[in-house]
């Protein structure tokens, strides 16, 4: 799972985070509900995400400023 440092550290000071939890490939629905949380949890392994769309996910989570954990699918 990938984090971001800044994410990390905010974990680790024990603060308290709220997030959002993303399964569908559609990064509208990020634009429109992601601002305001304080990550975006990407879920590619039990979700519909494709490699392009958990990546496009990604680039609009971080666009719009909120961190995000990005759970890949196993092989």
């Amino acid at each position: 799972m990938y984090t971001s440092e800044r994410l990390r550290s905010r974990i680790e000071a024990g603060e308290h985070l709220l997030g959002l939890a993303h399964h569908f490939p559609c990064v509208a629905v990020l634009e429109a509900m992601c601002r305001g949380w304080d990550f975006v949890w990407i879920d590619a392994q039990h979700g519909q995400h494709t490699f392009e769309s958990a990546l496009n996910s990604v680039r609009v989570a971080q666009g719009l400023g909120v961190d995000t954990l990005l759970r890949v699918e196993s092989r």
